[in-house]
């Protein structure tokens, strides 16, 4: 029998029933929506590289995704460990009040069209994510027929069909054969191998 943990931010508590410790960490993002900015409808996604901040035309409207505001004010891009607890079933996540000041002062520092921003909806969602910003692509070391995908840290939804192609062929082949995934090793984190460094949004 083969199993696959294909399952966000709840593959570690799940893989913890296997006795497996899995670094895999929800942490919250959330996404506001403008009214039309028809000066800036055809300027290509920017992206504030210090913060994470960043923004593109969805029509006429523009989307904007941001860091989390912690409580004291400063900016958080990512967790900074492991969290107490995971998320139980799914739920609607409120937008955090203090996100949309911030995002008006730095939407209009940006750019001056962003002066009298009009928010009109906004949403939140779990990011899944791992120490090194990468994903668990592959058999988990120990455990016969136990395979993890997740952790994608944001970009599970572009990366799935390939990740769905090298799955299939290590349960299969007992390797990936496309390209070599072993840099996205659940045992990278006990070996010390670490993926490619890239940026993550």
């Amino acid at each position: 029998d083969r199993v696959l943990l294909a399952t966000g931010c709840w593959t570690a508590a799940l893989a913890a029933t296997a006795a497996v410790p899995v670094p895999i960490w929800p942490y919250r993002r959330s996404i506001m929506q403008s009214g039309p900015v028809p000066e800036l409808a055809r300027i290509p996604l920017t992206i504030e590289w210090e913060s994470g901040f960043h923004f593109r035309p969805k029509g006429a409207a523009q989307r904007f995704a941001m860091p989390n505001i912690t409580t004291d004010g400063k900016e958080e891009k990512g967790p900074v460990g492991a969290p107490t607890a995971f998320p139980g079933d799914f739920a609607p996540l409120e937008v955090p009040p203090s996100l949309e000041p911030w995002l008006r002062a730095r939407a209009a520092w940006r750019h001056p069209a962003f002066a009298r921003l009009e928010i009109v909806d906004s949403w939140s969602c779990y990011y899944e994510m791992t120490p090194d910003d990468h994903p668990i692509v592959g058999a988990v070391p120990g455990v016969a027929g136990l395979y993890i995908a997740a952790g994608f840290s944001g970009h599970g939804f572009m990366h799935a069909p390939a990740t769905a192609q090298l799955v299939v062929e290590e349960m299969l082949d007992g390797r990936a054969r496309s390209i070599d995934i072993r840099d996205l090793s659940l045992e990278r984190f006990q070996t010390g191998r670490r993926p490619f460094k890239a940026a993550v949004l």
